[in-house]
């Protein structure tokens, strides 16, 4: 690292506190607070929707996963791609037309007060463990980059995470998430570039990738793959899909720009994780012993992507790296904090604590509530520094396999399905639980290596419980689920209008009428353009480092990128401004 990749952070932070700043005069009440208040245009939510499913993990805990095993890991995002062509065909529209403020509330309506208080307390809880594993995948990234204690840089990153959070909530998560894929998209390209040219180009990355990691036979002839494979498309498609995962679409105007926001997280889905993989199937060429160079580290392949940038990257390159991994965690991050805040507040403090409370009283707790859950965070983090054996991968995968995907599998089932009853959500989370602890205790890889015969290799023994607890949960609580539609006309006549009407008003679009976005429609092409284009000439300038002739052109890629697109909003600005009459 050199005195000019310091200067870029530094900026950098100073840039996503001023978004803070800058998008918190857009908040009056709660609904603007959780959700923009239904206001966002579609290019903000899309790119938050896209930036939320990956985090620094994706350079660290799955990095590690392409530097052992190759190419396997893309799936995951394969998966995104695919919920998110759902999203766009099915499921977005009836998202933002649930005319929800919070997911949770949404399960109120759909179901119960007890399901709602049921998944207020069992998401926050979860929201929590996925904050703490991305904020340590992006601090062990930072801390090997600037030779910190890891410790440090979880404290330091968390603060300005929680601060920015605190100021805009649901604005500056999402108008955060913009800026920050502005920045990630050209940086990686570049790195994967330089990644590709330090092993001899393509056809060199080609002849001496290890044997298997770009084989696309792999599924076929090793082990277990194409079953975690499988396994990896079928989560993905899940967790894109359910009434919790409906928060990032209840942020847009309309139906219509809820579709164009999927469309946009499925474009970028698609194209991002070809470009992203290139540095740690790099390193498995460039390093194959990675341990040696960093043993200091209980997981050495989670800095594969790190070592590769330090080397490779021009002088000041590896600071707008850093600001790329930032970004991609800081987006998990905040929008899980102002989620979570929003489901305490809202369907918690606001119907069970105190039902007459104030709008201000309400803002008030919100943001104590957002402090706290980040302190929370933070420490979780900070326990993760102690676990030797339990690498990010394994905790991600472990985490969505065996306690998300039984808490969503009944959200997505009742969007496609009307005749459950009130009581399905729960209990069906609950079979998903015992479905679980089954597969962990007596299905687990000393059964598997049991029914085969022999000792089951690493990538299995990582693999199995995350597969077959992921396909065991789809069984169970799918059976489950739909055996309790059985009773739905057991329920009262009232409850089932109730029900009914619910399912009508998330297949009616949006109104004219209803749709109030207009009035702030071109102010956030205006303020993101004017950030674009601060941030995108702050780059251009890095182009007077000393660097050979290509580290200049790289700082004038990814420069010229952010400040063309900063100049074409503002230019939207201008003409919505003009036809707004303002």
């Amino acid at each position: 690292m050199t005195i000019y990749d310091y200067i870029v952070i530094a900026a950098y932070f100073g840039l996503l506190l001023s978004v803070g700043y800058l998008t918190s005069k857009f908040v009056s009440n709660t609904s603007d607070y959780f959700r923009g208040g239904g206001n966002m245009m579609w290019w903000l939510v899309g790119a938050s929707a896209f930036m939320v499913q990956f985090s620094a993990w994706t350079f660290t805990g799955a990095a590690s996963k392409a530097y052992n095993d190759g190419w396997g890991v893309l799936t995951i995002y394969l998966g995104n791609a695919l919920g998110f062509t759902v999203n766009y065909f099915y499921f977005a529209a009836r998202s933002r037309q649930m005319r929800a403020i919070t997911t949770v509330e949404a399960v109120r309506e759909r179901f119960d007060k007890f399901s709602q208080q049921f998944y207020t307390w069992f998401s926050i809880p979860l929201g929590i463990l996925g904050g703490a594993g991305w904020l340590f995948g992006l601090c062990l990234f930072i801390s090997v980059s600037f030779e910190l204690p890891l410790e440090t840089a979880i404290v330091i990153t968390g603060v300005v995470v929680i601060t920015s959070t605190l100021l805009g909530g649901s604005w500056a998560s999402s108008s955060n998430d913009f800026v920050q894929l502005l920045v990630m998209v050209p940086v990686t390209i570049v790195a994967a570039i330089f990644a590709m040219s330090a092993v001899g180009g393509p056809s060199e990355f080609v002849a001496k990738m290890p044997e298997g990691h770009l084989d696309l036979s792999a599924p076929f002839t090793y082990g277990l793959l194409a079953f975690w494979m499988l396994s990896n498309i079928a989560r993905q498609l899940v967790n894109c899909n359910n009434l919790i995962e409906s928060g990032r679409y209840l942020a847009v105007k309309n139906s219509d720009h809820a579709r164009k926001a999927a469309g946009l997280a499925a474009i970028l889905s698609y194209i991002g994780p070809v470009i992203w993989f290139i540095p740690p199937l790099a390193a498995a060429i460039l390093y194959p012993d990675i341990g040696a160079i960093i043993p200091e580290l209980n997981n050495p392949a989670e800095a594969a992507y790190i070592v590769v940038a330090l080397e490779y990257l021009p002088m000041g390159m590896m600071g707008l790296m850093i600001c790329a991994m930032l970004g991609a965690t800081v987006s998990c991050m905040d929008t899980g904090l102002n989620r979570n805040a929003g489901i305490f507040v809202r369907n918690f403090y606001l119907p069970v604590l105190r039902p007459n409370a104030s709008e201000k009283e309400l803002m008030l707790t919100s943001r104590i509530t957002t402090v706290f859950l980040g302190g929370l965070i933070i420490s979780l983090a900070l326990f993760f520094t102690e676990l030797k054996q339990f690498g990010l991968f394994k905790l991600v995968q472990w985490t969505g396999s065996m306690l998300a995907v039984p808490m969503t599998i009944p959200l997505a089932l009742v969007i496609f399905t009307q005749k459950a009853p009130s009581w399905a959500a729960w209990s069906t989370t609950m079979v998903g639980f015992m479905t679980s602890l089954t597969v962990f205790y007596f299905f687990n890889t000393d059964w598997l290596a049991g029914q085969l015969g022999r000792e089951l290799t690493r990538a299995e023994v990582e693999t199995w419980i995350p597969s077959i607890g992921l396909f065991a949960n789809l069984a169970t609580c799918s059976s489950w689920f739909f055996f309790t539609m059985l009773f739905y006309k057991r329920m009262s006549e009232k409850r089932r209008k109730e029900i009914e009407s619910f399912n009508v008003r998330m297949r009616t679009p949006i109104s004219e009428e209803e749709c109030e976005g207009a009035k702030t429609d071109y102010k956030q092409a205006g303020m993101m353009g004017g950030v674009a284009m601060s941030f995108g000439a702050f780059i251009l300038l890095l182009t007077a480092i000393p660097n050979p002739i290509e580290g200049r052109f790289a700082f004038l890629f990814c420069g010229g990128l952010v400040f063309t697109i900063g100049v074409l909003l503002r230019r939207t600005y201008k003409r919505q401004k003009a036809a707004a009459g303002a």
